[in-house]
């Protein structure tokens, strides 16, 4: 009995390796495969209810001498965004694979109505990842597919590289997730945020990093892109087409900024706030990571000048309470910050290492950002877009004051904030 116990194991291995080496039917030829690393969505400019969806195809290349053979990106439209993505696959005639798309694009102009419309589908559809990056833009998606950044090749590659946790700015940064961003909008809240991305040319050297950047980058592109979209419907475009070579707007470098993040009120734009913002709840969060942080006005040297600091460690705790029935959200802030720049030369006692910061730079700084999370705070009510996540921490500690008092708890609540800083030069 034994030994036919072992023959039927050894047959039964024989056959898996047997199928696993000869597996003809899963094997899909590299040239007729079609990785779409980036999706883009738009209202469409000739009729706002069918959405234009982007697709930055790869075509992975059979030697080791490059990545990918070309690279193009194809439009499709639809009146949702699943009928758009099945027309943007006719016109492939390769294999599209979404399970390789790790960033998807939303134009600005999709949050001024309900986003969740086009989202949804990405949440149902089993052939992309919950954890794809999302990020809105400023400039049209298709302008944002097409641009030619110096940081990659492919500019889905180059925006990745800017949304990576491991970016020393990431804490800046709304970095959001597919996952995360449908969560907050079906959870209690109903809220969220996400980062507003921005092109400028390479080149301009007056662009301000605090400013908006530049709107409109690729005239004659999008004009040419327009016009063979209204003619055919959907239209693609190859980076590598000799006719390129005389369009200079498509052989400019383009930078991807994100200098705002937008805030998310039932899938709807209801207002945005500037990075600073974003690392204080990032902050509150738990989202922190090592970046830098300027103090302005800070009274030292017999002068008022700007400070730059290393944020280096963060200790927040944050809770939600009643005092006198009254709703009160207490934040206690720890953070260790080193010093690395100034407006003014340092004297040289100033430039020894190890010494504390001075007193008036720290008054300054807990001053500054204690202010920055209460202006976070009266933002969050006066659009009710709740991103301190008050309602869940009601469900969560008071789950028998939900019923009466999450929907005005957002207006009745105050914040009590607690600020200290330390740190050496």
């Amino acid at each position: 009995m034994l030994r036919v116990k072992r023959k039927i194991i050894i047959a039964i291995i024989i056959i898996m390796f047997t199928m696993y080496l000869t597996n003809d039917y899963g094997i899909i030829d590299i040239k007729k495969t079609a990785l779409v690393v980036g999706l883009g969505v738009d209202i469409d400019e000739n009729d706002e209810d069918k959405y234009l969806v982007s697709a930055q195809i790869a075509i992975p290349s059979a030697t080791d001498s490059k990545r990918f053979d070309q690279e193009a990106v194809i439009s499709g439209k639809g009146r949702t965004v699943a009928e758009a993505v099945k027309d943007l696959s006719t016109l492939t005639g390769w294999y599209p694979k979404l399970k390789f798309c790790n960033l998807i694009i939303i134009n600005e102009k999709v949050f001024e109505k309900n986003s969740i419309a086009c989202l949804d589908f990405f949440l149902r559809s089993h052939s992309i990842q919950d954890s794809t990056l999302l990020i809105a833009s400023k400039d049209k998606a298709f302008d944002v597919l097409n641009a030619s950044s110096p940081l990659d090749e492919i500019s889905a590659f180059a925006i990745e590289k800017i949304l990576s946790r491991d970016n020393e700015n990431s804490s800046k940064i709304g970095i959001t997730t597919l996952k995360n961003f449908l969560i907050g909008y079906y959870n209690f809240t109903n809220s969220g945020q996400i980062g507003l991305l921005s092109l400028i040319d390479s080149t301009d050297t007056s662009y301000d990093a605090n400013g908006e950047g530049s709107l409109e980058l690729f005239p004659k592109q999008s004009q040419k892109n327009n016009s063979q979209q209204s003619q055919g419907g959907q239209s693609g475009s190859q980076k590598n087409q000799s006719g390129n070579q005389n369009n200079s707007t498509t052989d400019r470098k383009i930078l991807f900024v994100i200098n705002r993040s937008l805030l998310i009120k039932g899938g709807k734009k209801v207002g945005s706030i500037d990075l600073d913002k974003v690392l204080m709840l990032n902050i509150i969060k738990g989202n922190f990571s090592k970046t830098s942080y300027n103090i302005t006005d800070v009274n030292i040297n017999d002068g008022s000048e700007d400070v730059l600091l290393r944020l280096v460690k963060s200790d927040c705790k944050s809770k939600l309470t009643f005092e006198n029935n009254q709703p009160k959200f207490k934040v206690d802030l720890r953070l260790t910050a080193r010093f690395e720049d100034q407006q003014q030369a340092s004297d040289l006692s100033e430039l020894e290492e190890g010494a504390k910061l001075p007193s008036a730079l720290i008054d300054r700084a807990n001053e500054q950002i204690r202010q920055e999370i209460i202006n976070l705070f009266n933002l969050s009510k006066e659009t009710g877009c709740d991103v301190f996540c008050l309602k869940e921490r009601l469900y969560e500690r008071f789950p028998d004051k939900f019923l009466s008092r999450h929907e005005n708890l957002l207006n009745e609540t105050v914040i009590e904030v607690k600020v200290s800083l330390r740190g050496k030069l």
